[in-house]
């Protein structure tokens, strides 16, 4: 829980996605567990900053793969599956 809550965290800040509730992820994946310990994980204070950095890095790193393009590139992209 802990690892994709980071992971979600750093999805949002660089605007992949927004937060998304309880009720979305446990639709999307099932038994995810508490409604109690995702709203404990899901807040940036229980992170440290240097654990917030390696989580955009890693996103980022797996995003520039997947779409073999820069970061701009990947920003129109999202931006255009949006309209």
């Amino acid at each position: 829980g802990k690892s994709l809550a980071l992971i979600i965290i750093a999805c949002v800040k660089l605007g992949y996605m927004t937060k998304p509730t309880y009720q979305q992820l446990a639709g999307e994946f099932g038994d995810i567990g508490s409604r109690q310990a995702y709203t404990n994980y899901s807040d940036e204070i229980k992170f440290t900053a240097s654990e917030i950095s390696g989580a955009v890095k890693a996103v980022t790193k797996v995003m520039q793969e997947q779409c073999k393009c820069t970061p701009n590139v990947m920003q129109m992209h999202i931006i255009n599956q949006v309209k």
